[in-house]
């Protein structure tokens, strides 16, 4: 099948449009893509280690791509490209044009290499079609024909803080398998942010104290100088533990406490060498007790940590005080409310919902300019959607999420959570394509957070089509220590497609760890294909005790959060190897 007919043209709608108008594909659905995640995109593509191109044809790609999205693409000529990318004489002697045909010629070769190979899977493709200057995108279809544009909300308990929960697939049967991912270095420092203590009876300062925790976690996932505990193990582990080892001896614990009183905050926090107790690092902070003044100091924090254990990392200090100031000034009620969502988005306590709700509608009222209270409300408000439990009764529609994810990142265009929250949406609103590139931007802002790759990873994965994903997957998991169970969800669903029982096994186990329901049926459908009879019945009983709804009709179940139809029927298979047999449908 040729490339016109696999992929949608996504052009300008002709000189003089202000961006590149993604147009229907065929059926009828429209693939968005704005200019700035094209943009993201080619900078991905120039960046990849098998792009075969020279710098000046990169040069030469990044001119008629912009020129094209500026809605000037064709009047893209030979002399003037001549001019502006490879510093020829205007008027000069007569070459201009040759030279330019050539430099197209060989473009279109570097393209065509990169598209068949690695770039194959890629969600978007650019093009420069012979007889002119003028780029063509064409997005990747990721839902085949019949996918469901709504569906009822299904049951609390299949979504996590970056994606649903259970609702994992991977590459289809066939796919080339990925290549390893990127070894990490094992003499790397390894960090465990304890939970910060409250000194004080105060519930306000507890929750205060968990808020500071959960932000130096994020705030030190951006540096590429150690590997961190994620926020689950921080929170899971008691005050008094010990254990923390690296794998040479280089581990080290954060530990803070929290105090306030007359308006004022005090924050004391150590960096401590697990092995003997030596104190690397020590600061107190005392400020106003402000959210302004609050994420000031969780971002100091995270700075002089990465400092202490790490050489710098050019641009963190400036894109932490960029981000201070991108805040909004909120009030100290309006940061509480995010913390709340974090607790929620922690364990998606369904009793928990809408007060927390409430919380983020009042912040954004109160603290219009708060972008992370934004990102937060897209991710409630997205919930509300997808389980059905919404106050608000916004049934079916993701417009209010979508619209949530957006104003954070016309607040603060780096912010991570708000690229997080869009993706997620994209994705159930069926917008397969801007959500891969929103990850993409994301990646681009977070490139060694584990979290940030694991949500990549996870959609890439549903998508059904891109190997890609468990590449983004391992990552992740080589980057964190003592990944939480979300991480091996997809991967496991990866291994279950791949036939490879015993590995589905052993991943799926470390899944099983969350108590989920769906993490329940791959450790099922692992144990079927091994022929372990008695452990498979084990797990599809704490299936269907979970989730009744998902042992009554795993199909539409999953369905509503869009798994793809090749993965669906991968579980399900697997489930019957363990046992599982359809029920009958309540009367």
């Amino acid at each position: 099948m040729d490339d016109a007919r696999m992929y949608p043209r996504l052009r300008p709608q002709g000189d003089g449009a202000s961006g590149a108008a993604v147009q229907a594909a065929p059926g009828g659905a429209p693939l968005p893509a704005t200019p700035e995640q094209i943009l993201a995109y080619l900078e991905r593509l120039l960046a990849h280690p098998d792009w075969q191109g020279s710098a000046r044809r990169g040069a030469f790609l990044r001119h008629i791509v912009a020129e094209t999205l500026a809605g000037r693409g064709r009047r893209l000529k030979g002399t003037s490209v001549a001019v502006e990318v490879f510093g020829r004489l205007a008027g000069g002697d007569g070459t201009s044009d040759a030279i330019v045909r050539v430099e197209a010629r060989r473009l279109r070769r570097d393209l065509d290499s990169y598209y068949v190979g690695p770039g194959r899977w890629d969600p978007i493709r650019i093009g420069v079609p012979k007889g002119g200057y003028m780029a063509v995108f064409e997005a990747q279809p990721l839902a085949p024909p019949g996918w469901p544009s709504t569906a009822a909300p299904s049951p609390p308990g299949m979504a996590d803080a970056d994606g649903p929960r259970g609702a994992s697939v991977a590459p289809f049967p066939g796919a080339p398998r990925p290549a390893a991912a990127p070894s990490v270095d094992p003499a790397q420092p390894v960090v465990l942010v304890r939970r910060f203590a409250a000194l004080g009876g105060a519930a306000v300062l507890r929750d205060l104290a968990d808020g500071l925790t959960h932000e130096v976690i994020s705030g030190l996932m951006r540096h590429p100088g150690f590997r961190l505990h994620s926020v689950e193990d921080s929170f899971a582990t008691p005050p008094g533990a010990g254990g923390l080892v690296g794998a040479d001896g280089s581990a080290f614990a954060v530990r803070g406490a929290v105090q306030a009183e007359a308006g004022r905050l005090k924050v004391s926090v150590r960096l401590v060498a697990a092995a003997d107790g030596r104190v690397v690092w020590g600061r107190t902070f005392t400020r106003a007790l402000t959210g302004r003044d609050v994420i000031s100091v969780q971002s100091e924090i995270a700075c002089d940590i990465a400092d202490a254990l790490a050489a710098p990392e050019p641009g963190l200090r400036e894109a932490l005080v960029v981000r201070i100031a991108r805040s909004g000034a909120p009030s100290i009620e309006s940061y509480m409310a995010v913390v709340a969502a974090q607790t929620y988005r922690r364990t998606h306590l369904p009793e928990a919902y809408r007060d927390t709700r409430a919380g983020l509608e009042r912040a954004v009222r109160c603290d219009p300019g708060y972008a992370d209270a934004w990102a937060c409300l897209a991710f409630l408000r997205l919930d509300g959607r997808r389980f059905g439990h919404d106050p608000q009764g916004e049934g079916r529609d993701f417009a209010p999420a979508m619209a949530a994810a957006r104003r954070a990142l016309a607040l603060d265009p780096e912010n991570i959570p708000g690229h997080l929250a869009l993706l997620v949406t994209q994705h159930y609103a069926g917008q397969g394509a801007a959500a891969l590139m929103t990850g993409e931007q994301a990646i681009a802002l977070g490139p060694h957070d584990p979290d940030v790759l694991a949500a990549l990873g996870w959609l890439r994965v549903v998508g059904g089509n891109d190997p890609g994903g468990i590449d983004l997957l391992e990552r992740a998991v080589a980057r964190a220590v003592n990944p939480p169970p979300r991480y091996f969800r997809s991967i496991a669903v990866h291994r279950l497609m791949w036939g490879r029982a015993t590995e589905t096994l052993e991943v799926a186990m470390r899944a099983a760890a969350d108590g989920m329901a769906v993490s329940a049926a791959l450790l099922a459908a692992a144990h079927g294909q091994l022929g372990q009879r008695a452990q498979a019945a084990e797990a599809l009983e704490a299936m269907a005790q979970r989730c009744p709804a998902l042992a009554r009709d795993p199909v539409a179940y999953l369905m509503p959060h869009r798994t793809h139809p090749a993965v669906v029927r991968a579980l399900v298979a697997g489930l019957r190897q363990a046992g599982w047999r359809p029920q009958p449908a309540r009367p």
